[in-house]
C-alpha cells in the first residue's frame, strides 16, 4: 500500500519532486499518467517498454516543440536494489525516445543504502544514473501546520520518508492537516501514513487517532487500522464497479454473482497487504504477487485472519487450505 500510495501522490501532484527539492519546474503544463508504456523503433529493431517496468510515467507533451514539455519517470524504492544501476538509464532513454521530451528519473527512496547507491551511480563509468532522489536526507519534514494544510501531498510524502527512521513528528502534523479534507481523500492519505509507520510506533499513532476521534477506543486495534487504511472502502468500490461492468456485459445473474465474488476478493487482498504493512511486515514482490494471484475466497479469509499475527509474510501461506474455487 505504501508503494502504490506514493505513486498516487505524484499522479495527483506531478511537480512534487521539483518543488520539494527547490528546483524550477521544467514546463508549465501538467504531466499526466501514461502508464509506463513506450514503443519506438531503433533501426530495424522494434523495442517495447511495457507497463510495469517503470513504476509510473507522467508526460507533458502538449507542445509541438520537442524542447518543451517533460517526461517524469517515477520509482518508489523500499529496499536497496543494485539492478536499478542498469534499469534507470534504460527507462530514461526509452521514455525520452518515445516522447521526444526532456526526461527526468525521480526516485523516492525509503532506504539510505539505496540512496547511497543512486548517488554513487551518478559518477564513474557509464551509463550514469541521473536521478532526482527524494529521501529522508533531501526532503525535510513538514512541521508547519499551515504548510501541511496548504499542500497535504508534500506533508504526507515527507512524513512517510521520516517515519522510516522512526521520526513521526511530521506524521502527527500531517494527520491534523488532512482532517479537513473530504472523507475519501482523507482515508487515502491516512492509509499512506499508517503503512509507513514502524511497528513499535504503531500503538502510539493509533492512540493519537483515538484521542483525535478518528476511531472509537472500543474498536479492536487492527479493525480500526483496517477501517482507517481505506482498503475496505477501496476494494468495495473497485469490486462493485467490476460487478457493474460484468452485469452490463453479460446481462445475466451469473455476471452479477461473479461481480460480487470479485468484490470480496478485492477487499480481502487489499486488507491482507494493509495488515502486514502496518505491522511492519511489508510483503516482498513475490509474496504480494502470491496474495494477489489467489482467487479462493476461503483461502483469502484464512490469510486475512493470519495477517494479524504471523511473524512474517511467508508464514501466511503455511498450511493454508486449498479449497475448491
Amino acid at each position: 500500500m505504501l508503494h502504490q500510495g506514493i505513486l498516487d501522490l505524484f499522479r495527483e501532484d506531478p511537480w512534487l519532486a521539483f518543488d520539494l527539492l527547490a528546483l524550477p519546474r521544467p514546463s508549465r503544463g501538467r504531466p499526466v499518467d501514461r502508464q509506463g508504456i513506450a514503443e519506438f523503433d531503433a533501426g530495424d529493431a522494434h523495442v517495447s517498454v511495457r507497463q510495469g517496468l517503470p513504476d509510473l510515467v507522467l508526460v507533458d507533451d502538449e507542445s509541438d516543440n520537442d524542447n518543451t514539455g517533460a517526461v517524469l519517470v517515477i520509482e518508489a524504492q523500499r529496499r536497496s536494489d543494485p539492478e536499478k544501476r542498469w534499469r534507470h538509464p534504460f527507462y530514461q532513454g526509452a521514455m525520452a525516445a518515445r516522447y521526444r521530451r526532456p526526461t527526468w528519473v525521480i526516485v523516492v527512496s525509503f532506504s539510505r543504502a539505496m540512496s547511497a547507491l543512486l548517488r554513487s551511480w551518478s559518477e564513474g563509468p557509464p551509463p550514469r544514473v541521473d536521478a532526482l532522489v527524494l529521501d529522508v536526507d533531501s526532503v525535510p519534514p513538514v512541521l508547519d501546520p499551515n504548510a501541511a494544510r496548504e499542500r497535504p501531498t508534500a506533508a504526507v510524502l515527507a512524513a512517510t520518508l521520516h517515519a522510516q527512521v522512526a521520526d513521526i513528528r511530521a506524521t502527527h502534523v500531517a494527520l491534523r492537516a488532512i482532517r479537513h479534507l473530504e472523507a475519501p481523500r482523507r482515508r487515502r492519505y491516512t492509509a499512506i501514513l499508517m503503512s509507513a509507520i514502524l511497528k513499535h510506533q504503531r500503538s502510539e499513532l493509533v492512540q493519537e487517532l483515538i484521542e483525535e476521534r478518528y476511531i472509537d477506543e472500543k474498536e479492536d486495534e487492527f479493525l480500526a487500522i483496517e477501517r482507517l487504511s481505506g482498503t475496505y472502502h477501496l476494494g468495495h468500490e473497485e469490486g462493485r464497479e467490476e460487478g457493474r461492468q460484468e452485469g452490463r456485459e453479460e446481462g445475466r445473474q451469473e455476471g452479477r454473482e461473479e461481480g460480487r465474488i470479485m468484490e470480496r476478493r478485492a477487499v480481502l487482498k487489499d486488507m491482507i497487504i494493509a495488515l502486514l504493512e502496518v505491522r511492519g511486515l511489508p510483503p516482498s514482490r513475490t509474496d504480494e504477487a502470491h496474495i494477489r494471484g489467489e482467487d479462493a475466497i476461503d483461502t483469502l479469509r484464512t490469510w486475512a485472519q493470519r495477517a494479524r499475527h504471523v511473524p512474517s509474510p511467508r508464514a501466511l501461506f503455511e498450511r493454508a487450505s486449498d479449497p475448491e474455487r
